[in-house]
C-alpha cells in the first residue's frame, strides 16, 4: 500500500502520465534515426560552425515579414501544463494533436521574418548575413538546420551568398505547436511534428526573404539607442535580477534618417500576455512591439527577446497599450548616430556537458510522461551553437536557450574586460538551438521552473562564458583600433 492516499487529481496525472506507454509518439515526420533513439540527425555536429566574416561598406539592408498560418489549427506551444495540456493524450495515428489542445482564436498572427545585412568581404565579394525571427515558443537544431538549408538554396538561385544565419524564437507562448522532430520537445511542449505546418513556415520565410532582398537599400548610418526601460518588467523569479536594458538599432542613409531602411530591438521579457487558461494563436509582446514601432516609425522594425529566463510582462489594461508604452520609452532615451563602419559575424559550436535531471529542483511527477515515452538524455543534444554579430562596438551574442538575466549582467561583466573596445553588449535567447534555461550556479539547487528545466548542470553558464571568453577576443578583439 501507499503510505498516503492518492487524491483525485493525483490520480489523473498519474493516468496521464502514464497512457503515453500504450499511445507511443507518432512516427510521422520523426527520423527512422530518431524512432530507434539515435536523435544526433536533430542535432548540430562540431563541424557546422560558419567561417567568421568581416563586411565593409557599402552596406545595405532589407527586411521582410508574412504570417504562417496553416489551413488547419493545431495545438499552442508555450505551457506545459493544463488546462493547455490534455488530460488524456490522444492516440497517435488517429489525432494529429495527441497532448495539446486546439487554439481556437487568433490574434496578430505569427509571422515569419527576414532582416538582411550585406557588404563587401575582404576578397572584396559581396556576402549577406541574414537574421531569422520567428514568432514560435523556440528554435530546435533541426528546424535550425532547415531552414538555414532553405534560405542558403533560394539565395544560391539568386547568385548571392548568405555568411551565416542566424535563427531566433521571438519565445510567444501562444504559437504554433509542431515545429520539431526532437520527440522530447514534442512530449513536453510542442507538440507532434506537422509536416504541413512546416511547409507553412517554408513559405512564408522565402516570402519574406524575397522581401527583404527585393527591399534592399543602400545604408550608412547606425542609429542607437540603449538604456533602461522601467514599467514593463517584473520577476518572476523572487530574488533574482531584474534587467531591464533595451536596445534599438536603426539603419538609414545619412541623406534620410527619419526613413529606417532597417531596424533591431531587443527587450528581455516573457511573452506571455495569452496565458495557459487563453487559447489564442498569437505572436503576444513582440508583435504587438512590432505592430506599434511601425506605426511609430513607417517601416518595420523587429524584436529579438533577451536573456529574460526570469523575467515576466508586467501587465497593463491590453496588448495594444504595452506594445504602445514599449516604443514611447525606447524612443525617450537619447539617441546615438554613428556612420556603419564594419561589422563581423561569427559562430562557434559548444560542447555542452553531460545532461542530467535536477531532482532537488523539480517535482518529480512532472517528468513521469517524458521518462516513459523518450530516452531523455538522448533526446538532448551534445553540442550547440552560438551565432554573435558585431556592428561597431555593439555586439549581440544568440543563445540557444533562456539565461536568466543574472548571467546577462555576468557574462558582459567578464566580457568587457577582454573586449575593451566593446560599448554594449546584448543576449538574445532561445536562438539557433534549445537547450532548456541556463541558471546561475548558486540558483541551480532551488526549487523554481527555471532550474528544475535546467538540463545540463550547474556549470553550463560557466561553460558558455569560458567558450565566449576564448572564442571573442581572438575574432574581434581590438575593434577599437579599426
Amino acid at each position: 500500500m501507499l503510505p498516503l492516499p492518492i487524491s483525485f487529481k493525483r490520480s489523473l496525472v498519474l493516468a496521464w502520465a502514464l497512457l503515453p506507454l500504450a499511445c507511443r509518439l507518432s512516427p510521422r515526420g520523426v527520423p527512422a534515426e530518431a524512432r530507434r533513439g539515435d536523435y544526433a540527425a536533430l542535432f548540430f555536429t562540431r563541424d557546422e560552425a560558419e567561417e567568421f566574416t568581416t563586411l565593409l561598406p557599402p552596406f545595405s539592408t532589407g527586411m521582410g515579414a508574412a504570417e504562417f498560418l496553416p489551413e488547419e489549427a493545431g495545438a499552442l506551444a508555450g505551457f506545459a501544463g493544463f488546462p493547455r495540456r490534455l488530460w488524456l493524450p490522444r492516440p497517435a495515428r488517429e489525432y494529429r494533436n495527441g497532448f495539446f489542445a486546439t487554439y481556437t482564436d487568433v490574434d496578430e498572427a505569427p509571422r515569419a521574418k527576414v532582416f538582411l545585412l550585406t557588404g563587401v568581404g575582404v576578397d572584396q565579394q559581396k556576402a549577406t548575413l541574414a537574421l531569422v525571427s520567428l514568432d514560435t515558443l523556440l528554435v530546435s537544431a533541426d528546424l535550425s538546420k532547415k531552414i538555414s538549408s532553405w534560405l542558403q538554396h533560394e539565395a544560391a538561385k539568386q547568385g548571392a551568398l548568405l555568411s551565416q544565419v542566424s535563427v531566433v524564437a521571438t519565445h510567444t507562448h501562444a504559437g504554433h505547436g509542431g515545429f520539431s522532430e526532437n520527440p522530447l520537445w514534442q512530449i513536453a511542449v510542442t507538440e507532434r511534428y506537422r509536416p504541413e505546418l512546416v511547409a507553412s513556415l517554408q513559405e512564408a520565410l522565402l516570402v519574406s526573404y524575397r522581401q527583404a532582398l527585393s527591399s534592399s537599400k543602400e545604408v550608412n548610418t547606425l542609429s542607437l539607442r540603449a538604456g533602461t526601460v522601467e514599467g514593463l518588467s517584473k520577476l518572476r523569479w523572487p530574488g533574482t535580477l531584474l534587467y531591464q536594458q533595451g536596445m534599438e538599432l536603426r539603419f538609414s542613409s545619412a541623406d534620410n534618417l527619419d526613413q529606417p531602411r532597417g531596424c533591431l530591438q531587443t527587450f528581455p521579457v516573457h511573452p506571455t500576455w495569452y496565458g495557459i487558461n487563453d487559447f489564442t494563436l498569437s505572436s503576444d509582446i513582440a508583435g504587438y512591439i512590432e505592430k506599434s514601432s511601425k506605426a511609430a516609425m513607417g517601416s518595420e522594425c523587429f524584436f529579438f527577446n533577451g536573456a529574460a529566463g526570469n523575467i515576466s510582462p508586467e501587465r497593463g489594461s491590453s496588448l495594444r497599450e504595452y506594445g504602445e508604452d514599449f516604443v514611447a520609452r525606447l524612443k525617450e532615451i537619447p539617441e546615438q548616430q554613428q556612420s556603419l563602419a564594419s561589422l563581423s559575424a561569427g559562430s562557434l559550436l559548444l560542447s555542452l556537458p553531460a545532461p542530467r535531471f535536477n531532482l532537488k529542483a523539480c517535482n518529480i511527477s512532472s517528468l513521469i510522461s517524458t521518462l516513459f515515452n523518450v530516452d531523455v538524455l538522448s533526446a538532448l543534444p551534445r553540442f550547440t551553437k552560438i551565432t554573435y554579430l558585431l556592428l561597431n562596438r555593439v555586439l549581440w551574442i544568440f543563445v540557444p536557450g533562456e539565461p536568466l538575466a543574472d548571467l546577462q549582467k555576468s557574462w558582459e561583466k567578464s566580457l568587457f574586460t577582454v573586449l575593451p573596445g566593446i560599448e554594449h553588449i546584448r543576449f538574445i535567447g532561445t536562438a539557433n538551438d534549445y537547450v532548456g534555461y541556463i541558471v546561475p550556479q548558486e540558483l541551480y539547487a532551488q526549487p523554481h521552473l527555471e532550474s528544475c528545466t535546467s538540463f545540463y548542470g550547474d556549470q553550463l553558464g560557466e561553460v558558455v562564458l569560458a567558450a565566449l571568453l576564448k572564442e571573442l577576443p581572438l575574432k574581434i578583439g581590438g575593434v577599437e583600433n579599426r
